[in-house]
């Protein structure tokens, strides 16, 4: 009994420090392809870690697998290239929507406006397709 207690004083902290915490698994781990990270210091790199839907580690992949566990999914990228997302603030596509609206009256090289009848035409041509009230009369 006294060299069981002997070994077990000694093993118990090593298997316990040796056991890895769940909190330290990542949720998906993203390798095998391009991984732009858009940072100077890191543009590019192996492995992609994410936990809770947050970054948790970028870096090679030898030591992104000290983050997968069990319940880790491995995404291979099989050659295809990850990027960060963007967000985009400042867009045009719904501006672009709302020009579908409006009357092109640009001159050349964009339009076919380049005179004052070149305008009357478009205007005329415009009213009759749209159906549209002139505003007065041509």
């Amino acid at each position: 009994m006294k060299s069981i207690s002997k070994y077990l004083f000694f093993l118990l902290p090593i298997f316990i420090l040796g056991c890895k915490s769940n909190k330290d698994n990542g949720d998906v781990i993203y390798f095998g392809g391009n991984i732009i990270t858009m940072e100077d210091k890191f543009p590019q790199v192996e492995a992609l870690v994410l936990k809770g839907g947050k970054i948790i580690f970028v870096g090679p992949r030898n030591k992104a697998d000290a983050y997968v566990g069990g319940n880790t999914e491995k995404v291979d990228l099989k050659g295809k290239t990850l990027l960060p997302g963007f967000i985009d603030v400042h867009g045009h596509i719904t501006s672009r929507a709302g020009m579908e609206q409006a009357i092109d009256l640009s001159p050349s090289p964009y339009g076919t406006v380049n005179s004052i009848p070149d305008l009357q035409k478009t205007l005329k041509l415009l009213f009759s397709v749209k159906r549209l009230i002139l505003p007065f009369p041509f």
